[in-house]
Parts: structure tokens; C-alpha cells; sequence
């Protein structure tokens, strides 16, 4: 080989760090100085490509193992990559070193590692994500190895080779498929922690936990376990329990002697009380979330800072002289207006018939109280415009039993869109937001069909809903079908195919709890069929199967603060002025608690309110900084507040505001009504406005403080942001969401200096052509990105998001279905597509070219990446909406390329990759999201 030849062998192995068995064989050639030399080189990066496979013909042949390992300098490689695996050592502060292993279901640990020094040295050994079926023969050479991760693969039992690492204290078994729990992790005594959560197992065998008298640490949830083993108690140095998402019915008692334990996790069971004792112990977490709980309440223990209410609640329970069960429950009417919801509230809240007239129909929403037999239902009637829906979200909760309401004298059964409007838009919005609630399908005007016409329209009724959950969940499951395939095929890594595959496992078996009789009824003269939805109400509240919290043991002082703060609501007997408006200072609603009441201390008043707002007989947002200070005894007096501008005809309502009334509120009428104009216009709704429709709404504002405060309610539910030209960047135009500002008479200006509020769900305009090309022009380089959803985007969430858009950037303009935004050189388009088959927000971005004719990528990912994150945030509102993401080629414009959510901007990137529809290959920051 000539020395030229050499140098230039030298140089490329120095740039590359780059040394094929080939390569090394030619190395080998030319002697021992040349050797030492091309090993010098390959350590200079620290890393080690093989172009070879490693595993082949379930052998691991590495056929120049010995060759580089008998280098002195072998032990500074940190990672070893073949096409089908790699190795990557790291050195730890205690002399040992980890070990991550990657390959696709590896079946042996390969020789060489038998004689790699730092073998014997391995303390953490970590074989997650491999899709492995079985551990890999040989795996027993760590044999000083204490930590071990075979989590997220595919394993259903132990070898005997693993059961020989007899040094093991950290095991993580966690997301594989045992369907029986491995009796051999009894062989490992030094055993701390035991990672054992997301497998499948029904029992624990007795026997295993006398045999890890260290064990500190035990995750088993996720499982289908009912009960634990009585030798449980034998874990004397147990500190953390997961039991989470299992079968349980009953708390386990082996818990009350367990003299370590610390933190204990058992949310997702249907737990109905926990022996107050337990509450002794020195607990530092305690998670119950979604456990049918009644003593303590769910209310009380579904906190996430919840031990000393907890404790609170146990004390004032052993001192209260009488204690009452409390039988409550929220029923949500939801359905297309004009569907009768109204009149079926107040009549069953009256005994006798009450017809809504037209124009008293529900404005937004409206709250009741109903009591049948012991049982009250705290009643919220939900108005069926689509101009309400943007408000729904902030009152639909877990936990409450919704009463689909259906006109079954317009419901055509063979018409698709009359299923679509009265049926499937709202059991779509009760699944995106609740996806396991409890719905009760009752069909109104009876008495214009009959009985079998009625009967046959709720069997259809029935049988659609349960037909669409049914495909929902068909997706879901194809979904995971096509990514395990993708996984299985390495077409995706099998971190990444973990990634997308957790949150549809999540979703996969929840599914609407549909009560399986509709009822009919009409709330005409004789209330025909009313009779029928009392008994199943109470059938519904009787079924453990839905609720069986409603039954909460309190302590009678909580009823006594309960009844103290109706009486003194607006129209109660309470003599307290101070209340009289609806809402009150926190500190004057806990003084009254104080004085008038046998509550104690100014914690538990707060924890008594705070019980009150889960239940939704008053709220306080004790965790929101604009709100906490402030109790809306009245829940309505919230209502109101979202009732004065977002509803039906608002505009309507603005123009027949005449010249009276503005003249009271100090504007000249014609500037009101060019202000009328810019809101109908632009959404945009000076405060003064706003300020007039509070007085009309009667909302009895005292000062400024009360008018702030309003406005923050608005802008904290994401119904408004607040903009004016002086707090816009000033490099920026002045904001105007159509990107035209008219100009006014100095007069109108005095007015317009005042605050605006811009409501996205008030804009209508479609962006003109102009403001878009649909082609992008040739000095300018252009990203794509399309955000899906399944089933669909829940309405009024992109209003929503739009207004979170202007957190990102003041260059904002806005329309019906569209937000552009601006930040340095780059342009970014929003669009909304919200069509029934393919519901997607597509997000694009462009940037100008340099002299190079080449964008910094990373610049050009900035703005689209902070919007995926602002979509990926506000949907977790929605946890039946599953969100993907795929990149568009530039060449065929096909969205192909997935983008995993959360995005990853450290994701190892090729230079290119070949596009799935048209075989081109594209640069790959290009397609995925780049970090600056």
C-alpha cells in the first residue's frame, strides 16, 4: 500500500471514526505499527462502526472481535454499532459501568463481550425496548450486575441462567406479557426494588415476598390482580407500593402492617373505603384518583398535595359528634337545541309540567338542584348551540352521569346527518373529554309519536352509539395492530413504537359506559314517562357498576358550612350582604365559616371548600392564581359571567343596544356602533362594551378590582385574550386579525384605546388567497406538518388554541379556521380542516433562502415546533383524542412521514431519508423537527 494511499486511509478514519472488518483486515496487513496506529484512530471518537450484522443465524459472530479487543486502548470505545445492534458502556463514579444493549429480540449475549474486561465490572445492565420474547441466552457473564432493565419487550417468564445473578436489586419487569408472576424473582434476595407494572397476571403466588427481606420499592400495577398475598406483611423494609389500574374491590388490609410504608398508589380500582387508621402512618403520597372512594370522599383524597387533607378530614370524622352519609350526584344534560332539556329540568324538578318557552331557552348553561328520594342530583343544563360548546369543557367533569337528551320527533333513524346532529356530535364531544362516562339516552316529546315509534327510535339510538364506540375502539386497536407490525419489521425503533403505542394501550379498553335501556318521556301536561326516568335514575345510582361513591360519609360540620353558604347565595335566606353577588372574598367566606360554624381551624374551612367545589355546589380554584383569592358560592355567578358574551345572537343583542343606554355608560352612540361593527367584524370587543353588557347582565360590579377580575375568568378559560397596540412588540404592525385597520375620527379613538378583547369563537371570515400562496415561491423553503385526530377536533378547541397562539408571538392574525403567525424571518400558516373523514390541523412553515440558497432549519422548526407543543398541551384536555402527526415531503407534497408527540428535537438524524410515496430522497431536517 503506498504511504499516499495511507495518509489518505488516515484522514478519513480521523473525519469518520469509522472502521469496517475490511478495513481492519487491510490494518492487520500492514503490521503491528499500523495496527496501534488505526486503533489510536478509532478510539479518537469514542465510537466503533461495523458495516457486518452482528446477529445472524441466531449466532452472534463478530469475526474481528479478538483483533480490536486485545488493543490496550479497546476499553475507551463507549459504543460499538452494527447495522442490527449496538453496545454502549458508561463509565459510573464507582468504578463499574452500564451496559445498554439494543437489537431487535436479541437471542444470545454475544461472545465477546466474555472477554471484553469491563464485562465482570457491568453494574447496570439495561436490555429495555428490544421486543424481546425471550432473555438472551448467555446472559448470565454479569454476574456482578445489581440493576437490570428488561422493561418494555415481550417476555413471559425468567430463565434459569438469569435466576444465577444472585447480586440483583433493581429488576425492572415492567410493559411485557406475563401472564403468570415469575416465582424464581424469590431467587434473587438482595432484590430493593420490583418494577413489575403493565404485564397481565391475576395472582401473586405465596412464597416470593418472605424471600426478599430487603425489598423497598414494589410497582405491580397495571395488572389484573384482585387481591395480594397474605405473606405480604413480611416486607417489613417496604416503602413505595404501586397497585394502581388493577381489580381491586376491597382496600388490601395486609397494608395497615406494614411498618415502612411510606407512599402507596392505588388509583383505577374500585376501592370504596380505606380504614381511616392507615392514615396514622407517616404517609408522604397516598394516589386514589378513579376509585369509586366514600370514606374518605374521592373529593378529599383526589388532590395532588391531598395527605393532610386527608388527615383533616380523619381528625374532624373521630371529633364530629355525628357523621352523614352525603348522596350526590351531577347529572349534565347535553343535546341539540330545541331537544327539551329545559323543560325536562324544571319539571322534574317541579312535579308537574313546565314548558320552556322559545326565547327562555338555556342561555349557555343553567345549574339546578333536584332531589329524588335521598339521593340529590346537582343538576347542569347545558344549552345546545353550537356557540356554547367552547364553554362545555369547563364544566364537564368525571363522575357525573350524563343525560343525553334526544327530540325523538325529529330524529329520522335513516338519515345519517339526523344521527350525526342529535346523536353522534354529542356523544363524540362526552367521549373526547370523558371517554368512560356514564350516559343515559332519554328521548323527549312522546307524546307526539308513541310508545312503540319512541321505543323502535332509542333502539336505533342505542344501537349506533354502541356501533360507533365499537369502531372507535377498532381503530384504536388497528392502530396498535400496524405500529407492532412496523416495530416488528423495523420500519420504526422500537423506542419510538413504545412511544406512540403507550397512550392507545391507555385508551384501548376505555370505552363509554352506555346505560343499556333509553327511556322516552314528555314534559307535557301529565308528564308521560317522567316516572320512568326517576326509577332509572335510581337504578343508575344503585349499580355499583357506575356509582358507588355516591354515597360520602362527611362530618355533619361539612353540611353545616354547606347550608351556612347556600342560605347567604343571591335569593337565600342568609342575611350577609357580603355574599349577596355570588362570589366573596376567600378570607370573608372562611371568617363566616369560623364564627358561624363548629369548623375549627382556617385549614379545614379550606378543605371544606374545596370539597364543596369537587362536588360543584360552589367553585373555588384554589390553584389559579387570578381566582384563588375569590369563592363563587353561586356557581352560577360564573355562568353568568361566560353568559354575557359567549351566546347565541350576541350581535343581535349589541344592535338594539339604542342611544339611551350607551348614553349612560358615557359613548357617543355612533362610536358604539362602529365598535358594534369592529366586534362583528374583527371579534374584537372594547371593554366598554364589555362593561355595558355586565351592567345589562345585572353582574353588580363595584370597582375596577371586580371588572379585572371578570376579564381574568375570561382569559384563564381561553375565551378571550386581551391585546392593545401598546403592548404589541414594537417592531411589530399594530394587531388586527384581518391585517386591515380602519381608520376612525380622534373621537373613536379616545374609545378604542381602551382594552380590546379578541374572542376567536366570534371570527367568521375565511383567510383570503392572498394572504396564503398555496404554492410555495421558489426563494422561500417550506415545512409542513398535519396534526389528526381521532374521532375528531373537539369543538371549540381551536378557538381555544388560537388563543394561545398570541402567547407565542404578538404578529398574530386570525379567521374563522386559520392562524398566521410571525416571528423573525418566519412565516407560519394554521389551518383547521375540520371535515368528517380526515379532521387535521395542518401547520406550515416558510423562511426566506440565504445567498447559499439553504435556511437555518433550526430557525425555520422554531415557531411550528412551539405550535405542536401548544396542540400537544391543550389536548390532553380531551383524553379520548388521539392525536398523530406526519411531515409532508417537499417533492410530492404527501404527509408520510411521522413525527412522534411528544417531539424529540435530539432524535439522531440521517442526512436524508427516502420519502414512502415517492422513493425521493429528502433531507431530513426537513421533515423532522430540528432543535436550535
Amino acid at each position: 500500500m503506498s504511504s499516499k494511499r495511507m495518509v489518505s486511509r488516515s484522514r478519513n478514519l480521523q473525519n469518520q471514526t469509522n472502521l469496517s472488518a475490511t478495513d481492519m483486515i487491510l490494518e492487520r496487513s500492514m503490521g503491528e505499527k499500523s495496527c496501534v496506529e488505526g486503533m489510536k484512530r478509532l478510539i479518537i471518537g469514542n465510537i466503533h462502526h461495523v458495516e457486518e450484522k452482528l446477529f445472524q443465524n441466531q449466532n452472534a459472530n463478530w469475526r474481528d472481535a479478538k483483533f480490536c479487543m486485545q488493543h490496550e486502548d479497546w476499553t475507551q470505545v463507549e459504543k460499538l454499532e452494527f447495522p442490527d445492534c449496538s453496545f454502549e458502556w458508561k463509565s459510573l463514579t464507582d468504578g463499574t459501568y452500564s451496559l445498554v444493549m439494543k437489537s431487535k429480540d436479541p437471542p444470545c449475549i454475544p461472545d465477546f463481550l466474555r472477554n471484553d474486561p469491563r464485562t465482570l465490572k457491568v453494574s447496570q445492565l439495561h436490555l429495555s425496548v428490544n421486543r424481546m420474547k425471550k432473555i438472551p441466552d448467555g446472559i448470565n457473564i454479569f454476574s456482578e450486575v445489581t440493576d437490570v432493565k428488561l422493561d418494555r419487550n415481550k417476555l413471559k417468564s425468567l430463565t434459569p441462567e438469569f435466576t444465577q445473578l444472585k447480586k440483583i436489586k433493581n429488576l425492572d419487569l415492567g410493559n411485557n406479557i406475563f401472564k403468570t408472576f415469575p416465582a424464581e424473582i424469590k431467587e434473587f434476595s438482595d432484590l430493593e426494588v420490583l418494577r413489575f407494572s403493565v404485564n397481565q397476571v391475576e395472582e401473586i403466588p405465596p412464597g416470593v415476598f418472605p424471600r426478599l427481606p430487603k425489598l423497598k420499592n414494589l410497582r405491580i400495577g397495571s395488572n389484573k390482580l384482585k387481591s395480594l398475598p397474605e405473606d405480604l406483611v413480611s416486607l417489613e423494609k417496604l416503602e413505595y407500593l404501586k397497585i394502581s389500574s388493577n381489580k381491586f374491590t376491597t382496600f388490601p388490609p395486609q397494608l395497615l402492617q406494614l411498618p415502612s410504608i411510606r407512599q402507596v398508589c392505588l388509583s383505577a380500582n374500585k376501592i370504596t373505603e380505606v380504614p381511616l387508621e392507615f392514615f396514622d402512618k407517616p404517609l408522604e403520597l397516598f394516589q386514589a384518583e378513579d376509585n369509586p372512594l366514600q370514606k374518605p370522599p374521592q373529593e378529599v383524597c383526589n388532590r395532588e398535595k391531598n395527605i393532610e387533607a386527608i388527615k383533616s378530614y380523619c381528625r374532624q370524622i373521630k371529633e364530629s359528634l355525628e357523621n352523614i352519609v352525603d348522596k350526590r350526584l351531577k347529572l349534565m344534560l347535553l343535546g341539540e337545541t330545541g331537544a327539551g332539556k329545559t323543560s325536562l329540568c324544571h319539571s322534574l324538578k317541579a312535579g308537574t309540567s313546565v314548558l320552556a318557552a322559545k326565547d327562555l331557552r338555556t342561555v349557555g348553561i343553567d345549574a339546578h338542584e333536584i332531589t329524588e328520594g335521598d339521593v340529590t342530583f346537582l343538576t347542569w343544563d347545558f344549552a345546545g348551540q353550537q356557540d356554547y360548546l367552547v364553554t362545555h369543557p369547563v364544566f364537564i367533569t368525571k363522575d357525573a352521569l350524563v343525560l343525553l337528551v334526544v327530540n325523538l320527533q325529529k330524529y329520522e333513524p335513516d338519515s345519517d346527518e339526523s344521527y350525526r346532529r342529535h346523536v353522534g356530535v354529542w356523544v363524540e364531544n362526552i367521549a373526547m373529554r370523558v371517554p368512560n362516562a356514564v350516559v343515559l339516552v332519554v328521548g323527549t316529546h312522546l307524546d307526539k309519536i308513541g310508545q312503540q315509534d319512541a321505543d323502535a327510535k332509542l333502539e336505533h339510538i342505542l344501537g349506533r352509539i354502541i356501533e360507533d364506540e365499537d369502531d372507535r375502539l377498532g381503530n384504536i386497536s388497528l392502530r396498535i395492530a400496524e405500529l407492532e407490525e412496523k416495530a416488528d419489521r423495523g420500519d420504526v425503533t422500537p423506542e419510538e413504537a413504545e412511544t406512540r403505542l403507550e397512550p392507545l394501550r391507555e385508551k384501548v379498553d376505555v370505552r363509554l359506559r352506555v346505560w343499556p335501556v333509553g327511556i322516552s318521556l314528555s314534559s307535557s301536561e301529565g308528564l308521560l314517562g317522567f316516572d320512568r326516568l326517576k326509577e332509572g335514575l335510581m337504578k343508575i345510582v344503585a349499580d355499583q357498576d357506575y356509582f358507588v361513591q355516591v354515597g360520602r360519609t362527611i362530618p355533619r360540620s361539612w353540611k353545616d358550612v354547606e347550608t351556612l353558604l347556600v342560605q347567604n347565595q343571591p335569593g337565600g335566606l342568609g342575611d350577609n350582604s357580603l355574599f349577596k353577588q355570588g362570589d366573596v372574598k376567600l378570607s370573608d367566606a372562611v371568617d363566616q365559616i369560623l364564627r358561624d360554624t363548629a369548623v375549627r381551624t382556617e385549614d379545614d374551612a379550606k378543605e371544606i371548600l374545596r370539597y364543596l367545589h369537587c362536588l360543584g355546589v360552589i367553585i373555588w380554584y384554589d390553584e389559579i392564581d387570578c381566582l384563588k383569592e375569590h369563592v363563587f358560592i353561586d356557581p352560577k355567578r360564573l355562568v353568568d359571567i361566560f353568559k354575557v358574551v359567549v351566546r347565541h345572537g350576541l350581535i343581535d343583542i349589541l344592535r338594539k343596544i339604542g342611544p339611551k343606554e350607551t348614553k349612560k355608560e358615557r359613548i357617543i352612540h355612533k362610536t358604539f356602533e362602529l365598535l358594534v361593527d369592529k366586534f362583528d367584524k374583527q371579534a374584537l370587543l372594547s371593554h366598554r362594551i364589555l362593561k355595558l353588557l355586565w351592567k345589562k347582565a345585572d353582574l353588580k360590579l363595584q370597582t375596577r378590582a371586580d371588572e379585572k377580575l371578570l376579564v381574568q375568568v375570561l382569559e384563564h378559560f381561553e375565551l378571550c385574550f386581551t391585546t392593545s397596540t401598546s403592548q404589541l412588540d414594537p417592531r411589530a404592525p399594530p394587531f388586527d386579525p384581518t391585517g386591515n385597520s380602519p381608520r376612525h375620527s380622534s373621537r373613536v379613538k379616545e374609545v378604542l384605546d381602551d382594552n380590546l378583547y379578541l374572542f376567536p369563537c366570534y371570527l367568521h371570515d375565511e383567510i383570503p388567497p392572498e394572504e396564503w400562496a398555496a404554492e410555495c415561491p421558489e426563494h422561500l423553503e417550506q415545512i409542513r406538518v398535519e396534526v389528526k385526530f381521532l374521532p375528531e377536533i373537539p369543538r371549540g378547541s381551536f378557538e381555544r388554541l388560537c388563543v394561545r397562539f398570541h402567547k407565542l408571538t404578538p404578529c398574530l392574525q386570525l379567521w374563522r379556521d386559520a392562524a398566521k403567525l410571525r416571528l423573525g424571518g418566519v412565516e407560519i400558516l394554521v389551518m383547521k380542516h375540520d371535515n368528517l373523514e380526515n379532521p387535521t390541523i395542518e401547520i406550515t412553515a416558510r423562511s426566506a433562502k440565504d445567498d447559499t440558497g439553504v435556511p437555518r432549519r433550526a430557525d425555520l422548526w422554531y415557531l411550528p415546533l412551539q405550535v405542536m407543543r401548544t396542540v400537544s398541551e391543550l389536548w390532553t384536555e380531551w383524553p379520548g383524542v388521539i392525536i398523530t402527526a406526519f411531515s409532508a415531503c417537499p417533492r410530492c407534497k404527501e404527509a408520510k412521514f411521522t413525527v412522534p408527540l411528544p417531539v424529540d428535537t435530539n432524535k439522531k438524524l440521517h442526512k436524508t431519508e427516502p420519502c414512502p410515496s415517492c422513493k425521493e430522497e429528502v433531507p431530513c431536517n426537513l421533515i423532522y423537527p430540528v432543535g436550535r
